[in-house]
């Protein structure tokens, strides 16, 4: 009977400290004036990945000027970002993002624009990139399909 108190003791704090995250999270994203993306401001010349503000271990991406002035927090995913790239035009960000159950990363587009996100990637397999083409038309990466051991090169 003691070990199933402490049980239902454990599990309620568990409990209790997840639902503070969520609701820490989700408190971020209600109350952030940016949204889910932000658009990358013109002072911006470095983009890097930070946990600076977030409340969990998860990685956002940020932006910043050449003096560490002007840090602009650009994602509002409670994500777990990996590589991460930005096309010429400053539109689309092609980020790798980690699940955190599986460990296998999947491809996603950006668009600071509209604010949508887009999975390019099926999450069955293990994909990671950060490049676009020249013209931008492209996403250039990286993947290790499910089933296979052997990463090989796609565009998409």
């Amino acid at each position: 009977m003691m070990k199933s108190n402490k049980f239902i003791i454990v599990a309620l704090l568990v409990l209790a400290v997840t639902m503070i995250f969520f609701i820490k999270g989700y408190l971020n994203r209600k109350n952030s004036e940016e949204g889910i993306l932000h658009s990358i401001p013109s002072s911006a010349e470095i983009l890097f990945l930070s946990d600076r503000d977030t409340g969990h271990q998860g990685r956002e991406i940020y932006s910043m000027s050449v003096d560490g002035k002007d840090i602009t927090r650009i994602t509002y995913l409670n994500g777990y970002f990996g590589v991460f790239g930005i096309d010429r035009s400053k539109k689309h960000i092609v980020a790798t993002i980690i699940n955190q159950i599986t460990k296998r990363k999947s491809l996603w587009i950006l668009d600071l624009k509209t604010g949508e996100i887009r999975q390019l990637t099926d999450p069955k397999n293990d994909a990671e990139g950060n490049s676009f083409s020249p013209d931008g038309e492209w996403v250039v990466f990286h993947m290790v399909v499910a089933g296979e051991n052997q990463a090989d090169i796609y565009i998409k």
